[in-house]
């Protein structure tokens, strides 16, 4: 009895990792079947993780669940830019159904790197004047999505902090000045501050090692106050800017109610989820046959200026009226 068991158990094992095999090699099958898409970023993963999370669940709202209708190919250089032609040429070899990249400098390694995968920008300043398009309404090829409007919000920021600071005769700008993105932010911030009478001049940050120096350096120049330009490393040196900031007495307009919310003085543009949770729609409509040439090239719904009379208080600046009432969030 004991004997003729053994054969019957064997069989049964035998049985049992078959049909594991079996099922293993069947979720391998599916997994390759569904629609890949490839996210790529130059920012650095925290920081932006907020943002990615908030395309994840607005895919998921449209009925695509991670590892069981799709999949996503996540790729980070960050916040160094020479790694975004690599990344990349990565996500065109696997090869992606869509890839949904964010900022200029990363839509451009994008560009680059492949011609037929369809390419949905987000957080583009300005996709015309750096050739990613061709124009907003039908932008060809293979790539549409969702600009900021970097240059003219720049200078839109440039023009508040003069309203903010009505003495104000220097005003610089911190952030990357080697980004095709902040050479549209700069030419902008330029014209407006021409317009304003005032001198204005930009002190770089090109990695995180640079922004004590690049704010000590506005100290010295006398700058009575600053813009920061949106780029990569914005939202990760954040705090970091804040802090710079106030000890060196030197009020700065950024570039979102998030940095407000941190502390930051007075912010002036849109929110970083919703371009995010915008571009899901356009992925969705991709993976059902939409040519992206076809979908024109978004524009911000809204703008949202915030202000924070905490920060504001430990500059001994009173906020004009003018401001406060156009403010859709005032921190008391």
């Amino acid at each position: 009895m004991v004997r003729r068991a053994f054969p019957c158990l064997a069989a049964a094992v035998v049985l049992v990792s078959a049909l594991a095999w079996g099922f293993n090699q069947a979720l391998a099958q599916k997994r390759e079947s569904m629609p890949r898409v490839g996210m790529l970023t130059p920012a650095p993963s925290e920081a932006t993780k907020p943002s990615w999370d908030a395309f994840r669940e607005a895919m998921k709202e449209l009925g695509y669940v991670e590892g069981k209708s799709i999949v996503y190919e996540y790729r980070s250089a960050e916040g160094q830019l020479d790694r975004l032609p690599r990344l990349a040429a990565e996500l065109v070899k696997i090869p992606v159904k869509v890839m949904v990249v964010a900022n200029t400098p990363g839509n451009l390694a994008a560009k680059e790197a492949t011609t037929t995968i369809p390419i949905v920008m987000v957080a583009v300043g300005d996709p015309v004047r750096v050739g990613l398009v061709s124009n907003l309404g039908r932008p060809g090829g293979n790539i549409t999505g969702f600009t900021t409007l970097t240059g003219e919000i720049t200078a839109k920021r440039l023009q508040l902090i003069k309203e903010m600071i009505p003495t104000a005769t220097r005003i610089g700008a911190i952030g990357n000045p080697g980004t095709p993105n902040a050479l549209v932010q700069i030419q902008d911030a330029e014209a407006a501050a021409r317009e304003l009478k005032v001198q204005f001049r930009v002190f770089t940050v090109q990695e995180a090692a640079q922004l004590e120096p690049a704010v000590e350096a506005a100290k010295a120049w006398r700058a009575q106050a600053l813009i920061r330009l949106a780029d990569p490393l914005q939202a990760s040196l954040r705090e970091r800017t804040i802090e710079l900031a106030a000890k060196a007495r030197i009020p700065v307009m950024y570039t979102s109610r998030a940095d407000v919310d941190a502390g930051g003085l007075i912010g002036y543009g849109l929110d970083p989820l919703e371009t995010y949770k915008r571009a899901a729609a356009y992925v969705d409509r991709i993976l059902k046959g939409a040519k992206p040439g076809e979908l024109p090239v978004q524009q911000p719904t809204k703008l949202e200026l915030a202000v924070n009379l905490k920060t504001a208080a430990t500059f001994n600046l009173k906020i004009p009226q003018a401001i406060l009432v156009r403010a859709d969030q005032v921190i008391e």
